[in-house]
């Protein structure tokens, strides 16, 4: 269900328990059209084998600020594995991991929260050391260009986004480590308009969208490709969207509490 809500364009979403029954609320923007939309959820769980018991719209007007102010006020620092600490800025960094990443809550991706970022920034623990080049695709943040800063400091990243508020939100994450923008390229535009390969390319992000892109990323690619931002009932989908082309395979598979994280490999 995450997965098809993610690929209709939710703003987000929260689970919650109530009398042996799973409730999951999903807000979008309210310019769509409601009836529309429960189309839509209704016909993609029947295709996904989904059993719902009951789906409702709800329209109403939230102050976004005060949305944010109270994500913030409950955003608490964390450890991803044995190696990076989320924590925001007013938080001290935990010694006992060698990479700390400050991230203040925002409207972009990426605060580390979501099981895919977890996932991408376990990998990229080991990749970001054997790789010169890298391209964050659907940047958000900035969290994963930022942690392979910090993992390989002789990087180059490229860390690119179609939404300019994810963009200046990427840039403030870049400001707030000290890095040298000359290593960290942050990008607002379309994977269509960049040249040149990677020795890692990074997306994070949906199985909607890696329909669409597929084709583009393998361009892209040199060495290896990190996806993740599907459920793992969706892997079998992403491979047929890689695997069928030429040069790639699948080197390692991560999962978490339902997530799920492929390296690709060039041969």
């Amino acid at each position: 269900m995450a997965g098809l809500l993610w690929g209709l364009g939710t703003a987000g979403f929260q689970e919650k328990q109530a009398g042996g029954e799973l409730r999951i609320e999903a807000y979008f923007p309210a310019g769509q059209d409601p009836s529309g939309l429960l189309q839509d959820i209704e016909l993609g769980a029947v295709q996904a084998g989904l059993r719902l018991n009951r789906l409702q719209a709800e329209s109403f007007q939230e102050d976004p600020q005060a949305w944010l102010e109270n994500w913030r006020q409950n955003f608490r620092a964390f450890a991803v594995g044995e190696t990076f600490y989320v924590h925001p800025p007013w938080e001290a960094p935990d010694p006992a991991y060698p990479v700390p990443l400050i991230l203040e809550p925002s409207r972009a991706f990426g605060t580390g929260t979501h099981e895919s970022t977890q996932l991408c920034l376990l990998a990229l623990r080991r990749q970001a050391l054997q790789c010169r080049s890298l391209l964050d695709v659907g940047t958000g943040s900035g969290i994963l260009s930022v942690a392979s800063l910090m993992l390989n400091p002789g990087l180059k990243a490229v860390a690119l986004d179609s939404d300019p508020d994810a963009v200046e939100v990427a840039v403030q994450t870049r400001q707030r480590h000290q890095i040298d923008p000359a290593a960290m390229a942050i990008v607002c535009g379309q994977l269509t308009a960049l040249s040149g390969c990677f020795d890692l390319v990074v997306a994070n992000l949906t199985l909607a969208i890696f329909r669409c892109l597929s084709h583009e990323l393998i361009r892209v690619v040199d060495r290896r490709l990190l996806v993740s931002g599907f459920t793992s009932d969706q892997q079998g989908q992403v491979l047929e969207l890689f695997l069928a082309q030429a040069g790639l395979r699948l080197e390692q598979r991560q999962h978490m509490n339902g997530w799920s994280c492929l390296l690709l490999t060039r041969e």
